[in-house]
């Protein structure tokens, strides 16, 4: 029998923990924390490389000019001009830039850095409370989400 940890992970018990939580950053306001789990990483022309990510549950994409295209992949590049994501995530916290892969993207090829929209920043933490956390003192400094 599986221990009960502190930290859910969605209905499934037997899936993979995630890799880290994204959370709101400084644009944008998640209306929860998504389990974020690494695609491959890219280097592309990106000199902190690329990684794409898988989210659980998917963004709703229309505060984004999606109209009723959910978000579940999204592509990130650290802020910090020190940090890299080109071996895969590194020590968490991160503050990452959060791109938006074209509709047709295969998460398996590099995606074209012409075709990703910048849609704001983010951070990646290691747990939910960290990520709750996050929300909360987001929302102490810019009031409650619309």
């Amino acid at each position: 029998m599986a221990t009960p940890t502190s930290e859910p992970t969605g209905d499934d018990p037997s899936r993979d923990a995630p890799d880290a939580y994204l959370t709101s950053g400084e644009e944008v306001f998640w209306s929860e924390p998504r389990e974020a789990r690494q695609l491959q990483p890219f280097d592309g022309s990106e000199p902190r490389g690329l990684l794409g990510l898988r989210l659980d549950p998917p963004a709703i994409g229309q505060s984004f000019g999606l109209g009723g295209r959910n978000i579940d992949l999204v592509v990130v590049t650290p802020v910090d001009p020190r940090q890299s994501v080109r071996d895969g995530l590194p020590a968490l916290p991160l503050d990452v830039h959060l791109l938006l892969p074209p509709e047709e993207w295969d998460p398996g090829r590099p995606p074209d850095p012409a075709a990703l929209r910048l849609i704001g920043r983010g951070k990646l933490v290691a747990s939910l409370g960290a990520a709750r956390a996050t929300d909360a003192s987001m929302i102490r400094m810019n009031g409650p989400r619309r």
